[in-house]
C-alpha cells in the first residue's frame, strides 16, 4: 500500500510528481517540495477499489515563517472484512479485518533555488497480529526558472516482521523533471523500486482560467508500470 499513488493530480499525470508536485502531497512524492508551500495546505483522498478495498490519504502542510515547511500525512488501506477459515479451509464462522497504516512527519526547506526535505514514517500492518516499523523518505529539487529537476529515496528502513521472517519495505529511488509553459505543465519521472524493474511516468496538465477566479485543469498521463501489470497505461 505504500506504493499506491495518491491525489487526483498525481494519478491522472501517471504519478510523474517528483518535480511537479505543488501541494501537501509533496510529503508522499518528494518531501523537498514542501519548501515551495508558502502558507497552509491540506489534501484528502478516498479511493474505492474492487471487492470492498478502500484506500485513504490525508496530508497537511504549514509554512513556519522563514525556516521551512512542516508536513503531516496519513495513509490507510483495508481490503474490508474477510472470512476466517481454519488450516483445512473450512469456515470458522468468524471474520477479521486486516488494515495497513502509515503516518508521516516531514520537513522541507529551500536554499535559494535548491529545495531539500526529509520525512519519518511509522508503518503498521495488521492481519490478526500486528507488525510495525519505521522508514525514512528524503528528496531534493532544483529549480531553474520554469524547469525543475528532482531526486529522492522512499521507504528506506527495516521491513515488517510478524514472526520469524521480516518482509522488506518497498524502497525506491525517484528521479523527476518538470517544465512549466504558461498554461502547461509537462512532467516525467523514472522510478526504480527495490526488486522490480524501473518504470516511467509521464504527465501533462493544462490550466484554463475563467472569470470569477475559477480554474479548470485538464490532465493526462502514462505509466509503464501499469502497462506491465495489464491494468492500462493511461489516466
Amino acid at each position: 500500500f505504500l506504493e499506491l499513488p495518491v491525489g487526483a493530480r498525481g494519478i491522472a499525470m501517471g504519478s510523474a510528481q517528483g518535480a511537479a508536485v505543488n501541494d501537501a502531497k509533496a510529503l508522499y512524492y518528494n518531501p523537498a517540495a514542501l519548501a515551495s508551500i508558502t502558507g497552509g495546505n491540506a489534501v484528502f483522498m478516498h479511493s474505492a477499489y474492487f471487492e470492498g478495498m478502500t484506500y485513504d490519504y490525508l496530508s497537511a502542510a504549514q509554512r513556519m515563517r522563514d525556516w521551512g515547511t512542516l508536513g503531516f500525512g496519513v495513509q490507510y488501506f483495508t481490503p474490508g472484512s474477510l472470512e476466517e477459515v481454519d488450516n483445512t479451509g473450512t469456515s470458522t464462522g468468524g471474520s477479521f479485518k486486516p488494515a495497513d497504516l502509515a503516518t508521516s512527519l516531514g520537513y522541507g526547506r529551500n536554499l535559494g533555488d535548491l529545495e531539500l526535505g526529509a520525512g519519518m514514517k511509522y508503518v503498521s500492518s495488521k492481519i490478526q497480529a500486528t507488525a510495525t516499523t519505521f522508514a525514512v523518505d528524503m528528496g531534493a529539487r532544483y529549480r531553474m526558472g520554469q524547469f525543475a529537476l528532482s531526486g529522492g529515496l522512499a521507504n528506506i528502513g527495516q521491513g515488517l516482521k510478524f514472526r520469524e521472517k521480516r518482509d522488506s519495505l518497498p524502497a525506491s529511488m525517484r528521479l523527476g523533471s518538470s517544465l512549466e509553459l504558461r498554461r502547461w505543465v509537462l512532467a516525467m519521472d523514472l522510478v526504480s523500486p527495490r526488486g522490480a524493474s524501473p518504470f516511467l511516468g509521464l504527465g501533462v496538465e493544462y490550466a484554463y482560467t475563467i472569470p470569477e477566479r475559477t480554474t479548470i485543469f485538464g490532465r493526462a498521463g502514462y505509466n509503464s508500470r501499469t502497462a506491465s501489470s495489464q491494468l492500462g497505461t493511461t489516466a
